[in-house]
């Protein structure tokens, strides 16, 4: 009976991981077709101004393909090398779009889809990611390639680094929530998008529930009192954010309007 009980938050957050690459891949497609199209509802999230950037939708298309692929552990060899591939371009991406950040660097893939149209938008450099997003990016990319790596003290490195991600993406949605820009413009010029941050808490929610019944991840899926008490502290959390005050609304709309030359 235990064993039967204990597997069921397993199934439970496979099923999660799942449709969290779905979301992730789809939210990528209908992005690509929003800037083939020039559909602008489709590449951002209203009263947000900021628009997911093609290279952004891309990663999310690889990264949720990849998940799909390496989400269980028994996976065929060919389905987990293709997500290893897949895990390695998101990865690639993420950190070569954060060099460009940081150095100044232009590599140009920024700009191989829908160049003339990305620059009309006051985006700079143009067609580059939020910094913020390339940090994501390059977390989720080496989760996933990392997905089954265990050290001797039972630490998943990527359940880590997914949890990492995770804070900067619940960070940034706190900041389109209560007007906070710094929380998710933190350059010059961009910022994660709505969009973007909906996208990445999907992927990587995905990502930590991949493996539950190891790591940290299984102190909350375990069928004992600490994963209850864990389980009840953050449902408590998550009741205290989403009491307290809003942002005002004419604070929230001048943000946005400040917010409007920013990417995701």
């Amino acid at each position: 009976m235990i064993k039967e009980f204990s597997s069921a938050p397993s199934r439970s957050s496979s099923r999660v991981s799942a449709a969290a690459a779905v979301v992730a891949m789809g939210v990528g497609v209908l992005v690509v077709v929003g800037w083939t199209f020039d559909i602008i509802w489709l590449r951002r999230l209203p009263p947000d101004p900021i628009v997911m950037l093609p290279n952004t939708a891309v990663g999310f298309m690889m990264a949720g393909l990849a998940l799909w692929f390496l989400r269980r552990e028994d996976a065929a060899v060919n389905a987990t090398r293709i997500g290893r591939v897949l895990a390695a371009a998101v990865l690639l991406l993420g950190l070569i779009s954060f060099v460009e950040r940081v150095t100044g660097l232009d590599v140009g893939i920024d700009r191989l889809l829908f160049p003339e149209r990305v620059a009309l938008f006051p985006y700079r450099p143009v067609g580059l990611m939020a910094t913020n997003s390339t940090i994501c990016f390059t977390l989720a990319g080496a989760s996933l390639l990392t997905l089954d790596l265990e050290t001797k003290r039972g630490w998943r490195p990527s359940q880590l680094m997914a949890t990492a991600g995770l804070g900067i993406a619940t960070l940034a949605l706190v900041g389109h929530l209560y007007g906070a820009s710094p929380l998710y413009a933190i350059d010059r010029a961009a910022g994660m998008a709505l969009i973007t941050t909906l996208a990445f808490m999907s992927l990587l929610v995905g990502l930590v529930l991949a493996r539950p019944d190891r790591g940290h991840v299984a102190l909350l899926t375990a069928p004992d009192l600490g994963a209850l008490l864990a389980t009840r502290l953050l449902k408590h959390l998550r009741l205290s954010l989403s009491t307290a005050p809003k942002a005002n609304p004419a604070r929230s709309r001048t943000a946005a309007s400040s917010a409007a030359i920013r990417s995701g």
